[in-house]
């Protein structure tokens, strides 16, 4: 049978906008033997890719800039999810081994595979703190309570650290986010954590798409009533977090029945910055989607990248450490493809 093949195609054409310059460096094209997937985009210009052929699923990460493809994992599990860890140093697959979730955790810089499972439940989530030291939710077989657990990979021993739904750490390693239900369980709280499970702060419960900056010291955010808006929840970093303010930004009016969003706002390489997906839809289809700065400083908004329409939309975007952003967009006839936007100078 033959094999999937990538197509890559270089592109000198560029698209110039707010200061802006954008290229298509990589594009991956389908065939109909084999199940093809692009997952996930990092930060690092790595691409989290997927094929799946006769019972098997070979995971892979594509570099963008010399082209190269590296196989990281093989799994026969029917069903599996993956993400990049906060800094996008690990890849993080969840996948179901003989009715057992378990995590397999890829450390793209020294290229070492970790295994974390639990003979009596679930793990079915899990953020890296640093090389040696794993958080990750498990829940028992009879599905219950999760908890979060500390795993001490040089000591190998798994500490009990408090229940609560996710995990993610901060990418200073000092402290963690998990969700959690009030007693209703109508309402999902976000609490900061330290390392060692003191609570630290708890955030309100009407926002969601959290994230946090590179210094750890601010989160992002957008409200879960409205998705026209974004907001910062900047911290103090001192003995304690304490919520110091929050401000919040509404920008885009929606006419018509077609609905104006904010989607995915992410840090820049500086404070100031902060980079956001602007989308458009009717309610079923996304119609225009685009990539806008906005400044702190001066509290403006600028679009930097093409106006994408319903053809092909953005699927995920990245800051790079050079201040690029990486584009993976993806076209109705499941065409992906991966631009680069560059400020020109």
């Amino acid at each position: 049978m033959k094999r999937l093949f990538i197509i890559i195609i270089f592109f000198f054409s560029c698209y110039a906008i707010a200061q802006w310059k954008e290229e298509k460096i990589i594009t991956f094209n389908k065939t109909v033997l084999t199940d093809f997937q692009v997952h996930h985009l990092s930060s690092k210009g790595l691409v989290l890719v997927s094929e799946k052929n006769t019972g098997k699923t070979k995971y892979s990460l594509t570099n963008i800039y010399n082209q190269t493809n590296k196989i990281i994992y093989e799994t026969t599990s029917e069903k599996s999810y993956t993400f990049f860890d906060t800094n996008d140093d690990y890849v993080i697959i969840r996948c179901l081994d003989d009715n057992r979730w378990i995590v397999k955790i890829y450390d793209i810089i020294n290229n070492e595979l970790i295994t974390i499972e639990d003979p009596n439940g679930h793990v079915v989530r899990a953020d890296v703190i640093d090389k040696n030291n794993i958080l990750y939710q498990y829940r028992p077989l009879d599905e219950s309570n999760a908890s979060i657990y500390l795993f001490d990979r040089q000591k190998d021993e798994k500490k009990y650290i408090l229940d609560g739904l996710g995990v993610w750490c901060a990418p200073n390693g000092k402290y963690f986010i998990v969700n959690t239900p009030n007693e209703e369980e109508r309402y999902i709280y976000y609490i900061i954590y330290s390392k060692d499970g003191r609570e630290i702060l708890r955030l309100p419960s009407d926002i969601n798409h959290i994230h946090w900056s590179p210094d750890s010291k601010n989160l992002l955010f957008t409200n879960g009533a409205s998705c026209n808006n974004f907001g910062i929840i900047s911290l103090e970093d001192n003995k304690t977090l304490s919520l110091k303010n929050i401000k919040n930004f509404s920008y885009f009016t929606s006419k018509s029945g077609d609905l104006n969003c904010i989607a995915s706002p992410i840090w820049g390489n500086t404070k100031d910055s902060i980079f956001f997906r602007k989308t458009k839809d009717d309610g079923h289809d996304i119609l225009e989607s685009s990539i806008w700065l906005f400044t702190k400083k001066d509290q403006k908004i600028k679009q930097i990248s093409k106006t994408y329409f319903s053809n092909e939309h953005i699927q995920d975007f990245k800051v790079t450490d050079k201040n690029e952003i990486l584009l993976l967009t993806k076209s109705k006839s499941e065409i992906q493809s991966v631009y680069r936007l560059l400020p020109l100078k």
